[in-house]
């Protein structure tokens, strides 16, 4: 049986808290073990840039 849930979170940091929460992390052996803050702060502008996308289009809630 499969369950299909949808969870928004408010912005990325909160992804990636689950995400490492969760042990989902990358495990190849030669990957550089921290992202850099350009990454983290591009990360964030496209997730930002979608939630908002999503809400206009009132696919979601008011949280995204």
């Amino acid at each position: 049986d499969i369950d299909d849930v949808q969870v928004y979170y408010p912005g990325i940091m909160e992804v990636m808290t689950d995400l490492q929460g969760m042990g989902e992390s990358n495990c190849a052996w030669n990957r550089r073990s921290m992202l850099h803050r350009d990454t983290m702060l591009a990360a964030a502008a496209i997730y930002k840039g979608e939630c908002s996308e999503r809400s206009r289009n009132h696919r979601t809630g008011p949280d995204c």
